[in-house]
Parts: structure tokens; C-alpha cells; sequence
């Protein structure tokens, strides 16, 4: 199931790049991919290490049914995760505005746009791995390689190329920010689905420093990953 998903994920995602070419012009694309650039960075940053985190620690708490450990853990990394996706973005939003005068306006709508999907794709990469933590493969993978490529791929081409609409790169970031939060949102509706029973009555422990460990040393790496692809 997972090659499936992440192989037709590809796919659209190779017919989401063309289309978006073909749509936005050349200058119109390479704002638009410059930025998705610098959102995939911060967004990896804001999960503080705690997507990869999420698959080691809650998996072990959900098998061995450490349900206060688990319910202590999810509830540390959803607030420090959403605190820092949301302080990365106002942050590069203020940094944006204050240099504004040496970018362009097209440039600076479609940063303070994708500024607002930051937070939105953090919460969406720990969702993901908390749903692969508690078995759901295809839930995890299927709303952000499938969902949220179609839904950019079918709204920009029909606008740019069915309507022949004229469509901008901030728009187009528009059109990522409600196809990240629409996945956000059916990641999260699985997960009401697949969490243990068990952890509503649980109480809350916390390992605190351990996590911090682990999730510091995660976030290295996939930050070397990310910034070597």
C-alpha cells in the first residue's frame, strides 16, 4: 500500500509541477517553487525532530500500552509543534515584510502566503507518522501524497488551463494552503478513528529529556536530507 501511494504521490506530483509551469509562466513558477523551498525547510524545522520522533515513541508506549506515557507525549509534541510552526511563521513573515523593499511584490504575496502553510504542513508531517505509529499506513500517506497533490493539480489546472483564468503565484499558494489544511483535516478525522481507546482515562507521564534527545538528533538529520536534495 505504501509503494502505491507513494509512487502515484510522485506521479501527480510530477504533473502537479507541469501543469503548474505551464499555468504560472516561467518567472510565475520559479517564485512559486522558490517559496515551497523555503516552506518545506521551516515546516521540517518546526516539527523539531518529532516526525521521526512520533514513529519511535509512540509506537513503543501504543505496543507496550504505556497509555500515560503516550497520551504525556502526544500532548508535548502537538503544543510544542503547533507553538513553533506558528512562531516560524510570523517570524518569517516579519522578516518578509521588513525587506519587502528588495522584492518583488509577487514574491513578497506568495512568501506571506506560504508563511501561513508552515505550521499547517508541521502539524500534517507529526499527524502523518502519529497515524503510521498506531497502524494506519494508507491514512497517513494517502491525505498529503494524494489528497492534497490532486486537489492542487485539478484547481490549478482547471483555472489556468480549462477556464484559462489568470492565476498568479500567491494564488497558487493559496490553492496549497487549503490543500494542506483539507489533508490536515482528514489525517486528523483518521486519527479520532485509530486512537486507543485506552488513552482517553489515561493519566499523563512525561520522559521529557529523552524525547528531546532523540528528536534533536532526528532533526538533524533529516534537516542534512532535506537541505542535500
Amino acid at each position: 500500500s505504501a509503494f502505491i501511494i507513494n509512487t502515484t504521490g510522485s506521479g501527480l506530483a510530477f504533473l502537479g509541477q507541469i501543469v503548474l509551469a505551464r499555468v504560472l509562466g516561467v518567472g510565475g513558477y520559479g517564485i512559486y517553487a522558490y517559496v515551497i523551498a523555503w516552506i518545506t525547510i521551516l515546516a521540517l524545522l518546526a516539527t523539531l525532530g518529532f516526525q521521526t520522533g512520533m514513529l519511535r515513541f509512540a509506537s513503543v508506549y501504543r505496543a507496550c500500552e504505556q497509555w500515560d506515557l503516550l497520551r504525556g507525549f502526544l500532548y508535548y509534541v502537538m503544543r510544542r509543534v503547533s507553538l513553533a510552526g506558528v512562531v516560524i511563521g510570523i517570524v518569517t513573515a516579519g522578516i518578509v515584510i521588513a525587506i519587502r523593499n528588495h522584492l518583488s511584490p509577487e514574491l513578497t504575496r506568495t512568501f506571506l502566503v506560504g508563511c501561513a502553510v508552515v505550521p499547517l504542513l508541521a502539524l500534517l508531517q507529526i499527524e502523518g507518522s502519529l497515524a503510521r505509529s498506531f497502524g494506519g499506513v494508507i491514512s497517513a500517506l494517502a491525505p498529503q501524497n494524494l489528497l492534497s497533490r490532486t486537489i492542487v493539480l485539478v484547481v490549478i489546472g482547471c483555472l489556468g488551463m480549462v477556464l484559462s483564468l489568470p492565476v498568479d503565484p500567491h494564488e497558487a499558494m493559496g490553492v496549497m494552503l487549503l490543500a494542506t489544511a483539507i489533508a490536515l483535516g482528514t489525517v486528523s478525522w483518521y486519527l479520532s478513528r485509530l486512537r486507543p481507546a485506552a488513552l482517553a482515562t489515561a493519566g499523563m507521564a512525561y520522559e521529557a529529556p529523552e524525547w528531546r534527545r532523540a528528536a534533536l538528533a532526528f532533526l538533524f538529520m533529516a534537516a542534512i536530507r532535506t537541505l542535500l536534495v
